[in-house]
């Protein structure tokens, strides 16, 4: 299994992308009773959950790339095990690790 070194720079560096999306959202008016989308990943994120996000969220190289950012701190590349073609925005069922394992995304 491949693991990129980087303790917790990764999670920091994502944790202030999801504070800026979160603001933002606030700015725009979204109805404070609905939490917004980046408020439940930065709650998740700082409750040492693992992620999955993109590379360019994280400053990692390929941008495009699939990334989960352990509990660790480590940075491991995913892949995308079903990806619904019909979405208008790319919606990831489930993510597999090069070791087998898996990482859901968000739960609703």
């Amino acid at each position: 299994m491949r693991r990129r070194p980087s303790s917790t720079d990764a999670r920091d560096v994502y944790a202030g992308h999801l504070r800026t999306m979160a603001h933002y959202q606030d700015m725009v008016g979204l109805d404070p009773a609905l939490p917004s989308s980046a408020r439940r990943h930065l709650a998740r994120l700082e409750a040492g959950e693992a992620m999955v996000t993109r590379g360019s969220d994280i400053d990692v190289t390929p941008p495009n790339a699939d990334f989960c950012l352990e509990s660790d701190g480590t940075v491991t590349p995913v892949e995308a095990v079903y990806v619904d073609p019909a979405a208008a925005v790319r919606t990831v069922l489930n993510y597999r690790r090069p070791d087998g394992t898996m990482v859901y995304p968000e739960r609703t």
